[in-house]
């Protein structure tokens, strides 16, 4: 496993970059001061939404300075830095960026709503653009309207599936503007927004879901605001059939994703012991499975799953002190302890390693990292090469020296339960009336 200045070309990405998000972040080059200050640390990411095309080649990326948001692409084996978008408007802050496919980029923005009267509210709106900075716009602009006021659904960034088998669609869950209406599934052009039908409304289902195939198999529904049902179906051209009702806020089977393998088992969350567990349910006989996993501590809060096309479910995550994997596949396994191993040689510590964003393939990846003294920062990963190199900072303007490690400490409340607690304190500074295991 390599890192930088042992990577060939990560040596000469890293540093064009770098320099250029710099630029674009402060003006000039500029030195962190040597005590953090409270903005620092509480402000919002200088650098965020690191993502990759589909083919890999290409990385976008969101840079903020103050009101004004940028978008820049580059290739991602070097070469000249692009900004290819501009948000200049406090009122329009984007949410996310992700690629369509190989050469467009849609991002969400939340804004304020033109139509509020006598509140504040936000509505979400899709924007597009390609990759060399043409064809900038707002998808939805054009989709139906209610009324002269040209009353607009408040979301439309709600993404069912990205479809990579077709690259010039995708599905998107359209809010009708009638109320009387309830959400349906349209298939998306990505380059000029055109809707055409693709899976209708049914009675109170307000949430779509799609299998890895981008067939709809299951709908959310919240019956008089009291009862949570899920309803699904294991051929896609069959009628839904109720699966599951209970309670809304209830600890009981909440769908959490489809198998990739078998079309009729999907996984769902549980009460086990006073702790949320993930389990297999058999759609074809509507009936709990087997327990994939629970933690003897804390509730799970989710599946992980392959980078890659299969799509299949390599482990549970959960979070302890940091947020942790239970593995099920011992391939994955080995992979994520090579890469802590790297990361902890070339920082010292314990690091967290998050997945950001992957090539079609899952060859290609960009991983966020952090630890107690390192700031954020994003690495590019090739599993194929086995290489790994500095990306960006997300924090550009704090250095590791001036952070400080974090501890574990417990304290006892008034009936004697052991609460634990993370205490991190200034450097040169040492902890002063610790009444509790510091």
């Amino acid at each position: 496993m390599l890192l930088a200045g042992r990577s060939r070309y990560g040596a000469r990405l890293a540093p064009a970059l770098g320099a250029l998000i710099a630029l674009a972040v402060s003006g000039e080059a500029q030195e962190a001061s040597s005590a953090l200050t409270v903005r620092q640390l509480f402000s919002n990411p200088s650098v965020t939404s690191p993502a990759l095309s589909d083919d890999g080649q290409t990385v976008a990326v969101i840079v903020s300075k103050g009101d004004l948001q940028f978008i820049f692409t580059r290739p991602l084996a070097g070469g000249a830095m692009k900004a290819v978008a501009k948000l200049d408007d406090p009122d329009i802050r984007l949410n996310w960026l992700e690629w369509a496919n190989s050469k467009r980029l849609l991002m969400s923005v939340h804004a304020r709503n033109p139509n509020g009267v006598g509140m504040r509210s936000r509505v979400t709106r899709l924007y597009g653009v390609d990759a060399d900075g043409k064809n900038f716009g707002w998808l939805g602009k054009r989709w139906p309207y209610l009324g002269q006021m040209k009353l607009q659904p408040f979301y439309q960034d709600q993404i069912v599936h990205w479809t990579p088998d077709d690259p010039d669609y995708l599905l998107i869950q359209f809010d009708s503007p009638y109320r009387d209406e309830w959400p349906r599934v349209q298939k998306m052009n990505v380059q000029t927004g055109a809707l055409r039908p693709h899976q209708g409304a049914k009675s109170m289902v307000r949430e779509w879901l799609a299998d890895k195939a981008g067939d709809i198999r299951a709908g959310i529904a919240y019956r008089e605001d009291k009862y949570y049902e899920l309803w699904t179906r294991v051929d896609p051209e069959a009628d839904f059939e109720l699966t599951i009702r209970k309670e809304a806020f209830s600890h009981e089977e909440e769908f959490l994703g489809f198998s990739a393998e078998d079309p009729g088992k999907i996984y769902v969350n549980r009460d086990l012991d006073g702790r949320t567990a993930i389990y297999e349910y058999d759609l074809r006989a509507k009936k709990l499975g087997e327990l994939v996993y629970a933690h003897p501590e804390v509730d799970v809060d989710g599946l992980f799953r392959s980078p890659a096309g299969d799509w299949r479910v390599l482990g549970i995550r959960y979070t302890t002190d940091s947020p942790q994997i239970h593995f099920l596949d011992e391939a994955a396994e080995r992979e994520r302890a090579a890469l802590h191993r790297a990361f902890e040689q070339e920082f010292g510590q314990a690091v967290q390693i998050y997945p950001r964003s992957y090539s079609k393939d899952g060859n290609r990846q960009i991983l966020h990292v952090s630890a107690d003294t390192q700031p954020p920062t994003y690495f590019a990963y090739d599993r194929k090469l086995k290489q790994l190199f500095p990306l960006i900072d997300e924090r550009p303007d704090i250095r590791r020296e001036q952070l400080s490690e974090t501890k574990r400490v417990t304290y006892q409340a008034r009936d004697g339960l052991a609460i634990p607690a993370y205490l991190t304190l200034p450097r040169g500074h040492e902890a002063k009336d610790c009444r509790s295991s510091c």
